[in-house]
């Protein structure tokens, strides 16, 4: 400094000849911001004045002693709490950090000691901490589409930060879009509002709906920064959470253009990205330029354009399981919205209209909830009855309120929807209106139901013999359902006469090839509801083909096997899948129909498992009151309890226990009505050949053979008998 001390000088590590101060002059420590340097001993020429140059630059406060362009007097400027710049050595407190440019609070970063003390010097210590940037980032983000005549496309500006020490003083924008889709200079026409976000809706910041401009055809531009007319300020900090600056809506013009929106103009906008370190900061405090603003997610959207982008699959049906579907444009409220399926009693072209209210779950722009149901009885017939259809498989399609729609394809794992099985339920209004899973009884106190067939049945052993076979292979679900005596009854489906009957039927329509009606009853006491009794009646006009073996079903008949396995998982509670290789599909089984063409339990698990679902529900259920039932007692043991029945030539009564087994074997007992040459062999579910065995007597009269399963790991296996070229399956589960 000119004019020093010599003491001072001989320690000091940085000197000017330009600065000259004795403590009755303001004085300041400034950043110059342009990209220049600047050597203030060298300035010559100007009157060697530096404020001459460092008028035309932009310059940042970092530190001051005094307030500029004002005297302080004789007394020099205060210092601390009883200090004065006059003639005095100014030293500062232990702990400061960084400098101030308001000299009110400066001042107290300051002690005085006498003129020309020059103790310590150098050795000032702080609480320092490595400085970091303060970036600050906008992006857009929350599109939707709201209103219908006219609509508004609706999207916010969000604000993040690096840290959590910044408070938001100004932000500017200048954001570009599509005029086609909304219209030229959208200010002007008034198709644009702007909102404060929530953290920010305060006296504190100007009104952005008051400020915002037309740049251009396709430009509107806005700062959002702090009111000088509030008095006061309370800023809102700025987090590294993401925070909603302002909501942006905008009155659509045309359909299904994109949004191109932008933003532009950014090296300009960020130089007045500016920030304070406290939220009262004055109006005219100081402030701080963010070192690095970001502007992120420009946003192409077509308007009034409905996307799903992902949904569960699969699910079952009628057992609680929800659905959730992804994408945008749903709407923001379900309103008259509804979400469409394939229907699975009349797939695959139809779709169910509209969903029980109680259907929905949840429902906003982005994702729909469904509780999958087993049926829809939302719609009338003509004659005022509720028009059952079920929920199957397929493409749905979301229609939302203002009438956009999107149909499904494959969901992000390349899967389409799909149920599983379906499981059968039914709807009460006792205590408004309800849907309830049924479940199954111990109707016959042996366990499950008894069924009877009509006695034509003594003339037609072929389609008894399928019916037996139907019922042993379901038996693997643990539904042991037994054959009564036959019987001969007039059938009513209004009358309850307490027995489940099988009947061919010459009253059904050519269309369909057999009908199960079922009757349900809720026990209130316990909230439950069971099936008491059904009734499986057949087409007596179908050219039938009855078979077993899995033979070809011939061009122009039926499939009774198949037909009865699809009848008997009904009698399980089974419903309708959307699909063609499930026993469950609704279509008729029609020849041709090549052995891998016609369906099977033995090669599908879903109706395995729903059925398994179906039992293990129920079995626990206790009933109150004066409901008079009991639970099904699932059982395992299947294939001895119908008399004497032939599987193939020569081959009768053909049982396999324990089933399920945990032993390290299982008995296959049977009767040989001739000497034939047979084998056993056990595959598991994808067909691999895990043991084989051929029996050591195969002579006429009864036979049991004890096959080894002990290496088997626990599952569903098939124990296959091989006779005569015919092969007939059985399940068993190895525990």
């Amino acid at each position: 400094m000119k004019n020093d001390s010599a003491a001072i000088l001989a320690i000091a590590n940085q000197t000017s000849n330009k600065i000259n101060f004795n403590g009755d002059d303001a004085i300041q420590l400034v950043k110059v911001l342009d990209n220049i340097y600047i050597n203030i001993d060298s300035i010559e020429g100007l009157g060697q004045n530096p404020h001459a140059i460092f008028d035309t630059l932009h310059l940042d406060t970092l530190d001051q002693i005094g307030i500029t362009n004002v005297i302080p007097g004789n007394g020099g400027w205060t210092v601390g709490n009883n200090g004065s710049t006059k003639n005095s050595t100014l030293i500062r407190n232990f702990g400061v950090s960084s400098g101030q440019s308001d000299w009110d609070c400066g001042q107290m970063q300051w002690s005085t000691l006498q003129q020309d003390d020059v103790s310590n010097l150098g050795i000032h210590q702080n609480v320092c901490a490595a400085l970091l940037d303060e970036d600050v980032t906008y992006s857009i983000a929350n599109p939707i589409e709201s209103g219908t005549s006219p609509r508004y496309f609706e999207f916010d500006i969000m604000v993040q930060g690096s840290s959590n020490a910044t408070y938001l003083d100004n932000a500017a924008f200048y954001i570009q879009y599509n005029s086609t889709a909304f219209g030229q200079n959208i200010v002007a026409n008034n198709k644009i509002t702007i909102t404060k976000g929530t953290n920010f809706n305060s006296i504190t910041y100007v009104d952005p709906n008051s400020v915002v401009l037309d740049d251009a055809t396709d430009v509107f531009n806005f700062y959002f920064g702090s009111d000088y007319y509030a008095g006061t300020w309370n800023r809102t900090n700025i987090t590294t959470s993401q925070q909603q600056l302002v909501h942006i809506k905008i009155e659509i013009a045309n359909c299904n253009q994109n949004t191109q929106l932008q933003f532009i103009n950014q090296n300009q906008t960020s130089n007045v990205s500016l920030y304070t370190e406290n939220p009262t900061e004055d109006f005219f405090g100081t402030v701080y330029t963010y070192n690095n603003t970001y502007y992120q997610n420009s946003l192409n959207w077509v308007l009034c354009e409905m996307n799903i982008s992902n949904f569960t699959s699969p699910v079952n049906a009628g057992v609680g399981d929800i659905l959730t579907i992804t994408g945008y444009n749903f709407g923001n409220t379900r309103g008259s919205g509804q979400v469409k399926f394939i229907n699975s009693d009349n797939c695959c072209s139809a779709y169910v209209q509209k969903l029980n209210n109680i259907d929905y779950v949840d429902w906003t722009n982005t994702e729909i909830k469904i509780r999958v149901p087993f049926t829809v009885d939302s719609i009338y017939n003509l004659n005022g009855t509720k028009k059952k259809s079920g929920i199957g498989g397929g493409n749905f399609i979301v229609k939302n309120a203002l009438g956009d729609s999107a149909i499904s394809s494959n969901n992000l794992a390349g899967n389409p929807f799909k149920v599983y099985y379906s499981i059968i339920n039914t709807s009460y209004t006792n205590n408004g209106y309800q849907k309830y899973k049924v479940n199954l009884l111990n109707d016959n106190n042996h366990g499950a139901y008894t069924i009877r067939l009509d006695t034509s049945f003594n003339s037609n052993p072929a389609a008894r013999g399928c019916i037996i076979k139907a019922i042993d292979e379901w038996c693997i679900t643990g539904a042991k359902i037994l054959l009564g005596s036959d019987t001969s009854l007039i059938y009513n489906p209004a009358v309850n006469d307490g027995v489940n009957y099988i009947f061919f039927s010459d009253t059904l329509p050519s269309y369909v090839n057999a009908s199960t009606d079922q009757n349900f009853s809720l026990c209130i006491a316990s909230n439950n509801t069971y099936q008491y009794e059904f009734d499986i009646s057949i087409n007596n006009s179908i050219n039938w083909q009855y078979d077993t073996t899995g033979a070809t079903i011939q061009t122009g008949k039926y499939d009774f096997y198949g037909t009865m396995l699809h009848e008997i998982g009904h009698v399980i509670l089974l419903g309708h899948v959307n699909d063609p290789a499930d026993v469950m599909f609704w279509l008729s089984y029609q020849g041709l129909l090549t052995p891998s063409q016609r369906v099977s339990l033995q090669l599908y698990t879903s109706p395995i498992d729903g059925g398994t679902y179906s039992v293990q529900s129920s079995k626990n259920i206790v009933y109150y009151g004066l409901c008079n039932v009991s639970a099904i007692v699932p059982s395992y043991s299947c294939g001895g309890d119908y008399g004497v029945h032939e599987i193939f030539d020569g081959v009768m009564n053909f049982n396999i226990y324990p089933n399920p087994t945990n032993y390290d074997f299982i008995n296959a007992s049977y009767e040989l009505k001739d000497h034939t040459n047979i084998k056993f062999v056990i595959r598991d579910l994808t067909g691999r050949v895990i043991n084989e065995k051929y029996p050591d007597n195969s002579n006429i009269g009864k036979h049991q053979e004890q096959i080894n399963v002990d290496n088997l790991p626990s599952g569903i296996y098939f124990l296959i008998l091989n006779i005569n070229e015919n092969q007939f399956a059985y399940k068993f589960i190895k525990l």
